[in-house]
């Protein structure tokens, strides 16, 4: 008889799908929560004491923040 870890898995053909956003608000709004969320973790990351590692880390943060936001400017203009 086996424990029960809590963290069963799931043969891959019953993998559950996650549902589509429930209104288009919360599609658009998505954008602008992730980028402020980035942006947060950016902050954090460079408070106390600065070394290289942070420092890419922070520009990673931020790259990825201009990305994200690029993208939803470019699907805004084809009308997505």
């Amino acid at each position: 008889m086996q424990k029960s870890t809590g963290k069963e898995i799931q043969p891959l053909g019953s993998v559950q799908k996650s549902e589509p956003p429930a209104s288009q608000e919360t599609s658009e709004s998505l954008p602008k929560n992730v980028s402020l969320q980035l942006y947060g973790l950016m902050k954090k990351i460079t408070e106390g004491e600065i070394s290289p590692a942070k420092v890419n880390a922070a520009c990673n943060c931020a790259s990825a923040i201009h990305k994200f936001l690029k993208l939803n400017q470019e699907l805004k203009k084809q009308g997505m």
